[in-house]
């Protein structure tokens, strides 16, 4: 009998010449110590067996996946816009051009706003009304941009002249997660009225983030293993804000991995993400990571 064979008759509780009646076992005082063996090595199958089914479980309850901001650093641009630029007049004139604004930043990536704001221009500040539309894309393998125009309408004494305005801009802006900052470059014009027209060019304007984002951000998930993966999901931003998701997805019970995907319900459709993990001694293991949130793509 090929001696490999032993350890499975052992650890089904029979003896070689019970299985082969005609077999005569040669060297019958070794008998005690490979029967010792045979069932030590059964013990380690049974156990290397079991931990690997418990390992191999389809994830299930509430798992919390962290990202911090050296990870795939994920911003909300909702929240105040503060900007300050100059307006190129004559001779290369600068005048100071300063102003805040409020934007929504939609899960799908869109920013706007609309509204009034006070506008500094030189040593004076007037009212104004204010239109913004733009979007966040990139993340990823690829920078995260903001490009945003914003119009600036109103009225009001400049420089003793009582005068209307009209300002136009567009940002072409890149973050720079490492300072929470946005840094790139502004171009407009500004129709002051009674006092004449000049030009916003800048290639290194900076915009500070709105309150409380630095790129972070964290996915907790509550999952129901059924027929396939179901349950829910949010996305935890550091300002506060929670976007909701339902999750599907799919697990092998060959591999140990787990497909799960969360989408975006309600007020919170546009965004999606995709996890990969795998099950091991130390519970679920996050492998990959893809999708898109607010407008910025998540790689890992």
């Amino acid at each position: 009998m090929d001696a490999g064979l032993l350890p499975l008759f052992l650890c089904a509780g029979l003896t070689p010449t019970a299985v082969f009646p005609t077999l005569t076992i040669v060297q019958p005082n070794r008998r005690f110590s490979t029967v010792v063996v045979a069932k030590a090595v059964c013990v380690f199958m049974v156990l290397a067996f079991s931990a690997r089914m418990a390992w191999s479980q389809a994830p299930s309850g509430e798992f919390i996946f962290e990202f911090p901001t050296s990870s795939i650093p994920v911003i909300d641009l909702s929240g105040d816009f503060n900007t300050s630029q100059s307006i190129v007049g004559g001779g290369g004139t600068l005048t100071p051009l300063i102003y805040s604004i409020n934007l929504t930043n939609d899960p799908s990536g869109r920013i706007h706003g609309t509204g009034v704001t006070i506008v500094q221009i030189g040593n004076d500040v007037v009212a104004a009304v204010y239109t913004a539309r733009g979007n966040v894309t990139g993340g990823g393998l690829n920078p995260t941009r903001v490009s945003l125009t914003v119009h600036l309408t109103g009225g009001g004494p400049i420089a003793n002249v009582e005068t209307t305005f009209s300002i136009s801009l567009r940002y072409n802006l890149f973050l720079d997660a490492a300072d929470g900052i946005l840094q790139g470059s502004v171009r407009g014009s500004a129709n002051l009225g009674r006092l004449g027209a000049g030009i916003v060019q800048d290639d290194s304007n900076t915009v500070p983030l709105p309150g409380g984002i630095d790129g972070s951000w964290t996915a907790d998930l509550i999952i129901i293993p059924l027929t396939g993966l179901g349950g829910t999901a949010t996305i935890l931003l550091p300002n506060g804000r929670v976007l909701q998701a339902i999750i599907s997805g799919s697990f092998s019970n060959a591999s140990g991995i787990s497909r799960i995907k969360m989408t975006g319900i309600g007020s919170d459709r546009g965004f999606s993400i995709t996890f990969t993990t795998t099950a091991g001694e130390e519970g679920l293991q996050l492998e990959t990571v893809r999708g898109r949130i607010l407008g910025q793509s998540v790689f890992e």
